[in-house]
C-alpha cells in the first residue's frame, strides 16, 4: 500500500494576496501530506513575504507574466500535478485521499474527485458529486474541473500565460485517455478564477440520414395517441422515417376508428396484438416489420415539442461505441420526469431528479449536458436495428417493468455504451396506458419482475458508477446523503508508514 508518489501543485496567481495565502493554509492543513507549490504569478508582484509566511511548503515562484513556461526545466521533479488558481482551497484529507487513489491505482493518469464551487468567501457553497469517469460529460462540460491531480513522469508541459488554468486541465485530461479514476470524496472548493470561457456544447452531426423506424405501442386514449402521431408529423424536421403502431386490444369506439385512419397511411404501418398486454413482446413483433436501420421505442403518451428531438438522437446513435440513446422527459408542467436511469436507486434502479427544474443547475451541472448512463427508459429508446437483434431483443420476462433496463445492460455487456442527451426534450404523460401498479395483480406482476432482475444482474444493480455514492439510492430525488461515503478508509496511511 506504500506510495512515495510526489505531488506537486501549481498556482496560478493574480495578485490577490488574501486569494493565495487561503489556498496555501489550506495546503498546509493537509498535515504530513502538505505539498510543495510552484506560484505561477501573473503580475509583477513579489512572493518574498508569502513564501517566507509558508516555508513549510517549499514554494517556487515562476513569473508566467513574463513569458511562457515549461515544465520540468528550472522546476521541481514531481511524479503527480495539479493546477490550482489562488483562492481554490483543499479539503481536509485531499491529499491523503489523492494518495491512497495512487496506491490503489498506480495505472491511472488522472484522478480526480468531487467539489464544491464558491463564487466568493462569503456565498454560500454548491457542491458537485461526479460520476466515475465520462467522456461525453467531460468533452461537453469539462466537469472534472481543478480538483485533479495528472502523472507527469516524462512529459514536458507548457503553461502558457494566455492559458485559463481550466484549459490547462482540459488539455492534460485529453492527454490521460481512458485512464482516470474518480475519488468519491469532496477535495476542493473551488473559487471563481476569472474568466473562461467554458467549453460549448458539441452536438454530433449525423453522417447519414438513416431510415428510423418509430414503434408505438398503443391501447385505447385517443386523445393521447392522436397527439402523439400529430406531433411526430407535424413538428419532426427529420424526414426518413416510418411509424409503426402496435395496437394492443384496444375496444373504445374513437381509438378503433383513428386506428382505420392510421392504416390509410402510406407512412404508417398498424399491426394487431391480441394477447395479454406484454410490452417486451409487443415491441420485438414490431421490429420484424420495421424496415428502418435505427429504432425508435416510442411511448404512446408523449408528445414532441422540438423538430430536432429525432435528428439529435440519430447524430447520438451514430457515434463509435454508442449502443442506444435516450432523451431528456418532462412532465406537462414541465418539470423533469426522465433524465437517465440510475441503478440501485429504492433497491433496483429509478430515475433521479424527478420533479425537479431541468433548467437550473444548482440541481445538478448533470442535467444540461449528454452524458453516458447506465440505462435509459424505453419510453423514448433509439438504438441500431443490429445491435437490438444481436442481444436477443427485449426480453419477454419482463413484461412492464425493467425490460429497458435489462436491454440497456445487455448492449453495456457488449461494451456499448448508453447515452442520455436534453437535446432531445418532450413530454412524457407518463403511463397513461397502462395506469399504476393499483391491483394485486399487478403488484404481483411487478414483485415477479424484480426478483427476475435481481437473479439475472445481482450486484450491478447495488450501485451506478455514472451517479455517485454521495447522492441518495433511499429516493429519486437526488439529494446528497446525510452521512458522506468514507473515502479513503479511516487511518488508511497506517498500513504503510
Amino acid at each position: 500500500m506504500k506510495t512515495s508518489s510526489r505531488i506537486t501543485l501549481f498556482i496560478h496567481s493574480y495578485g490577490d494576496k488574501g486569494a493565495l495565502c487561503r489556498t496555501l493554509d489550506s495546503i498546509l492543513d493537509q498535515g504530513c501530506f502538505a505539498c510543495p507549490c510552484v506560484l505561477l504569478l501573473h503580475s509583477p508582484v513579489g512572493y518574498l513575504e508569502i513564501a517566507e509566511m509558508f516555508r513549510e511548503l517549499r514554494i517556487e515562484a515562476v513569473e508566467i507574466w513574463a513569458g511562457n513556461v515549461v515544465w520540468p526545466d528550472a522546476l521541481p521533479k514531481t511524479d503527480y500535478i495539479g493546477v490550482l488558481c489562488a483562492g481554490d482551497q483543499l479539503e481536509v484529507g485531499a491529499v491523503s485521499a489523492v494518495h491512497y487513489a495512487i496506491a490503489n491505482h498506480a495505472e491511472s493518469l488522472c484522478i480526480y474527485g468531487d467539489e464544491c464551487k464558491q463564487q466568493s468567501t462569503d456565498s454560500p457553497c454548491s457542491f458537485i458529486f461526479k460520476p466515475q469517469y465520462d467522456p461525453i460529460l467531460q468533452n461537453a462540460s469539462g466537469y472534472i474541473g481543478r480538483s485533479a491531480v495528472f502523472k507527469v513522469a516524462g512529459q514536458h508541459l507548457e503553461f502558457r500565460r494566455d492559458m485559463h488554468p481550466d484549459r490547462q486541465v482540459q488539455e492534460l485530461v485529453n492527454k490521460s485517455g481512458m485512464q482516470i479514476t474518480h475519488v468519491p470524496k469532496v477535495l476542493l472548493r473551488s473559487s471563481n478564477c476569472g474568466e473562461h470561457k467554458k467549453k460549448r456544447l458539441c452536438i454530433p452531426k449525423p453522417f447519414e440520414n438513416p431510415t428510423v423506424s418509430i414503434i408505438v405501442p398503443t391501447r385505447d386514449k385517443l386523445t393521447y395517441m392522436r397527439r402523439c402521431i400529430n406531433s411526430i408529423f407535424s413538428i419532426t424536421a427529420y424526414n426518413d422515417y416510418e411509424i409503426i403502431v402496435v395496437d394492443n386490444n384496444s375496444r373504445e369506439k374513437d381509438a378503433i376508428e383513428y386506428l382505420h385512419v392510421l392504416e390509410t397511411k402510406d407512412w404508417i404501418n398498424v399491426i394487431r396484438d391480441r394477447q395479454t398486454f406484454n410490452y417486451s413482446r409487443m415491441n420485438n413483433n414490431a421490429v420484424e416489420h420495421a424496415h428502418g436501420e435505427i429504432l425508435c421505442f416510442l411511448n404512446n403518451d408523449i408528445e414532441i415539442l422540438e423538430p430536432s428531438w429525432l435528428s439529435s438522437m440519430v447524430a447520438w446513435i451514430e457515434q463509435k461505441g454508442v449502443g442506444a440513446v435516450g432523451a431528456r422527459l418532462l412532465y406537462p408542467d414541465g418539470t423533469l420526469q426522465h433524465a437517465g436511469v440510475v441503478l440501485g436507486i429504492n433497491g433496483y434502479a429509478g430515475h433521479p431528479w424527478k420533479g425537479t427544474d431541468p433548467g437550473s443547475l444548482a440541481v445538478d451541472f448533470r442535467l444540461q449536458y449528454p452524458r453516458t448512463v447506465s440505462a435509459t427508459t424505453g419510453a423514448c429508446l433509439l438504438m441500431r436495428k443490429s445491435d437490438f437483434l444481436s442481444v436477443g431483443g427485449f426480453d419477454e420476462n419482463l413484461a412492464v417493468a425493467f425490460n429497458d433496463v435489462d436491454l440497456c445492460l445487455r448492449l453495456q455487456r457488449k461494451g456499448l455504451r448508453i447515452v442520455w442527451t436534453p437535446e432531445a426534450t418532450l413530454i412524457h404523460h407518463e403511463s397513461v396506458s397502462r395506469g399504476r401498479r393499483d391491483t394485486p395483480e399487478k403488484r404481483r406482476r411487478f414483485t415477479r419482475e424484480k426478483k427476475y432482475m435481481r437473479k439475472r444482474w445481482g450486484g450491478r444493480l447495488k450501485n451506478d458508477p455514472y451517479y455517485n455514492p454521495n447522492l441518495t439510492y433511499n429516493s429519486e430525488d437526488g439529494s446528497p446523503v446525510d452521512k458522506p461515503f468514507q473515502y479513503p478508509p479511516k487511518r488508511w496511511w497506517q498500513r504503510w508508514r
